[in-house]
């Protein structure tokens, strides 16, 4: 009898490392999966990333070309005042994390 519940043990254990390892190769499957599908979705944030920051920059310089548009033209006209660059000096200080 023991011989007979010993080999049914044995049986039981080995179906149950059995699924134990089936389970653990569909994990395996499911997270390469999830791995593959995270890299292109990293890349394009990334690239994201770098067109926003484009973006920023290539608004400083149009501004700090206005800048300069509006000293050579203007500053030497009676109405003009200091305050008419003060905003130009705004978008010139954060231009720093830009850069």
């Amino acid at each position: 009898m023991s011989t007979i519940l010993g080999s049914i043990a044995t049986l039981v254990a080995a179906a149950a490392v059995f699924v134990t390892w089936r389970l653990g190769k569909g994990q395996l499957t499911i997270a390469e999966q999830q791995a593959r599908t995270a890299k292109p979705q990293a890349d394009t944030a990334f690239d994201q990333l770098r067109y926003n920051l484009f973006e920023k920059r290539y608004a400083i310089y149009k501004d700090v070309q206005n800048l300069i548009k509006l000293t050579l033209n203007e500053s030497y006209k009676e109405g003009f005042r200091a305050f008419d660059v003060s905003p130009h000096y705004v978008v010139m200080d954060e231009a720093i994390f830009f850069f």
